[in-house]
């Protein structure tokens, strides 16, 4: 009998090759990798199962993979069907990212805006600063859309390219000030063009496709980072540097997004933007993809990217990750956990458990349920002690058994390729990681910090020499020790801090930083 051609083994350049993607932080999907592959080794390359059956099997895939939603009978949705014209539907959205310092412009940048069209999935990312008087959002916002609107009339060869409408909530940025202005003079000088929808409140779901491709995005951008602090760790960097500044990436990301296949429309969106395929094929391949996204329901379901048809349920002794819940609002940090973001990874448990005991879903009524037990490679099927709680599939990952031999081997990468939609925060300080409260420190030993040149404007001698004039720059400093002023004297009470200073290397004690606004949070260490 011959062999399987979709699951042959792999060759040794295409196993060189997918290492290496997953080295440089490259796998984000299988889709989008089969084709980087296939356009550099042609013939050569792996198949999508091959791709598939390598993912799986790593330790970090599973970790950050993305999870679905759960399981049972949906409520009817309507799904968006875009006009098959370019720029026809548009969406936009903010998104908190965790801060960084840009050197070029001497600004703190906390947040992007997507903007993306609805038809073609065209995208473009906007890096947003907070607290400048010279620079309002609402201006950021504007220069941002006017920036995806060249972008969009450049790539489709159309310089009167017009926007039909553009979906937004009802954030500052885009119901006043500047914003407003803009789309109200456009409407006015092109009337069936710039209509402005505003969501309900302030709901995520309002503006799903948006917050759908903020996740998105966020994913490859949460990939890059994990591959820049692999950098860190096999150079031994030190801790006050380990501060990833993540503007002049974005276009690179950006770049990567919008030349990556897109399985609803079945084309790159640099093509489709440029009408290849037509606009009326695009449109017909996301009535196609609705129709199948929202077809009919059955109980433990297949679910493509999650699960597949041999372990849409399963079996005693399967290898399994447990679900890690992630509840309250998102906070821009770049620990994975510590966000409560599903696109920022960390997903899945990292201790391997094994199916104990089943209970299967009868004739449809309900899904099946599972009690798990600790892996224990000395006992039968690897069931050890039996852990508390009943799990449904859409808890569990199965993990093949392959995934044994990378436990010790597997370096970080990247997560996966599908997503489902979570909430995202609505302003800068719900999602700070570190909130002015009241009655204790601000911040934490170990993290880094962003000193403005204007918070070394001290008295002569007042922070060991960084204070003079010559010294006074922008630069990053790492909280070593924090106390608290005694209970009498002017200052008494006071929550302060011990901070080593970079460039030159200097440490100066006893700094009062939780209400100085030139002083911002970057990382933690």
């Amino acid at each position: 009998m011959n062999a399987d051609q979709y699951n042959l083994p792999l060759t040794q350049p295409q196993r060189a090759r997918l290492e290496r993607a997953r080295d440089d932080g490259e796998l984000n999907g299988v889709g989008s990798m089969y084709h980087v592959i296939r356009a550099e080794m042609g013939a050569a390359a792996p198949n999508k199962n091959q791709i598939s059956t390598f993912m799986r099997a790593l330790p970090s895939v599973q970790i950050n993979k993305t999870t679905k939603s759960v399981s049972g009978k949906k409520n009817v949705i309507g799904p968006m069907i875009p006009p098959p014209l370019p720029l026809g539907w548009c969406a936009a959205d903010t998104g908190f990212i965790p801060a960084c310092y840009n050197p070029v412009d001497k600004r703190v940048y906390k947040a992007i805006i997507v903007y993306v069209c609805g038809l073609t999935k065209f995208l473009y990312v906007h890096p947003c600063s907070f607290g400048n008087a010279d620079r309002p959002m609402s201006a950021t916002a504007r220069d941002g859309f006017k920036e995806f609107i060249r972008r969009a009339r450049l790539f489709a060869n159309d310089p009167q390219l017009h926007p039909m409408s553009l979906k937004t909530d009802r954030g500052s940025e885009f119901s006043a000030g500047a914003f407003k202005t803009y789309m109200v003079a456009q409407k006015s000088q092109h009337p069936d063009f710039y209509e402005q929808k505003f969501t309900t409140a302030s709901r995520a779901a309002g503006n799903a496709f948006a917050e759908r491709v903020l996740q998105s995005y966020r994913r490859l951008l949460y990939s890059h980072y994990r591959t820049i602090e692999s950098q860190w760790e096999e150079n031994n960097t030190p801790a006050q540097q380990r501060v990833f500044n993540w503007v002049p990436v974005l276009d690179l990301i950006t770049q990567r997004y919008n030349e990556r296949r897109h399985n609803t429309i079945k084309a790159r969106p640099i093509d489709a933007i440029a009408g290849n395929p037509t606009y009326k094929e695009t449109q017909r391949q996301i009535i196609d993809s609705a129709r199948k996204r929202y077809g009919d329901h059955v109980s433990d379901r297949m679910q493509p990217g999650f699960s597949s048809a041999e372990n849409r349920d399963l079996d005693v002794g399967d290898l399994v990750r447990t679900l890690n819940i992630k509840g309250g609002p998102g906070r821009a940090t770049w620990s994975a956990k510590k966000s409560n973001k599903m696109s920022a990874g960390g997903n899945w448990s990292e201790e391997l458990s094994v199916v104990a005991r089943l209970r299967r879903a009868n004739n449809n009524w309900g899904n099946s349920s599972y009690i798990i037990a600790e892996l224990d490679q000395t006992q039968p099927n690897n069931i050890g002690d039996h852990k508390s709680g009943v799990y449904t599939r859409q808890q569990l990952l199965h993990c093949p058994p392959e995934t044994l031999n990378y436990l010790d081997s597997d370096p970080d990468s990247s997560s996966s390729d599908d997503d489902e939609e979570d909430n995202q925060p609505v302003n800068a300080i719900a999602v700070d990681p570190r909130p002015l409260v009241n009655g204790t420190w601000r911040y934490r030993v170990g993290d880094i910090l962003l000193f403005t040149a204007a918070f070394f404007n001290a008295q002569p001698g007042g922070l060991n020499g960084l204070e003079a004039p010559p010294m006074r720059r922008d630069r990053s400093g790492i909280i070593r020790a924090r106390t608290r002023e005694r209970a009498r004297g002017a200052n008494r009470g006071q929550f302060l801090y011990t901070v080593l200073f970079s460039d030159p290397a200097t440490t100066v004690a006893r700094l009062p930083l939780d209400n100085d606004g030139d002083a911002t949070y970057l990382a933690e260490t």
